[in-house]
């Protein structure tokens, strides 16, 4: 087979440079087009994960302000527990020794006043005792509780036999006083 050559050389190279342009244009337009399809593919990206940044802070922010909040509850409730505790510090436990001192009260002696004074730990009572013996009696019933740390009975108050006005001053042990009895 014969190849036959109909083109002269200057148009065979502008054939040849043609299709290396149409080539090259073409690889370029491919370019183009790939990067336009990788940009749009990254902005599209881009914006999502703003999005999702955002989203992330609020929820973040969300979280900051539950935590402040349950963090003031806990400042206040420490607050009142603080309070509680020191009520319960100075807390004196006065029913029992008065249930105790209820329960000794023998028959013929009639009380008429009950003070406290919780500052020094002092129960003053005042009342009548039919007679003498009963009042020594009451006292040394008082006298033998271990949560009694002084008793006084002034001396003029047994000087009478029967109808006694009587004074007594009983100063407690609170340490010795026993809650749960």
């Amino acid at each position: 087979m014969l190849a036959l050559n109909l083109l002269s050389p200057r148009e065979k190279l502008d054939s040849t440079l043609q299709w290396n342009y149409i080539i090259i244009k073409n690889v370029i337009l491919m370019i183009l087009v790939v990067t336009f399809v990788i940009s749009t593919v990254l902005f599209s990206t881009k914006v999502v994960l703003l999005k999702k940044l955002k989203e992330a802070e609020e929820q973040a922010a969300l979280v900051n302000n539950s935590q402040n909040n349950t963090n003031q509850d806990i400042i206040q409730i420490n607050k009142e527990l603080g309070y509680i505790k020191t009520a319960q510090k100075d807390f004196i436990p006065w029913s029992t020794p008065i249930w105790y001192f209820l329960q000794t009260v023998p028959q013929g002696i009639t009380i008429s006043n009950i003070k406290i004074q919780t500052s020094d730990s002092i129960i003053k009572i005042e009342g009548v005792a039919d007679s003498r013996d009963i009042l020594l009696s009451f006292k040394n019933e008082l006298e033998n509780t271990e949560f009694i740390k002084e008793l006084y009975l002034p001396l003029n108050n047994l000087l009478q036999k029967t109808d006694i006005q009587f004074n007594m001053t009983i100063t407690l042990d609170l340490k010795k006083i026993d809650l749960y009895n």
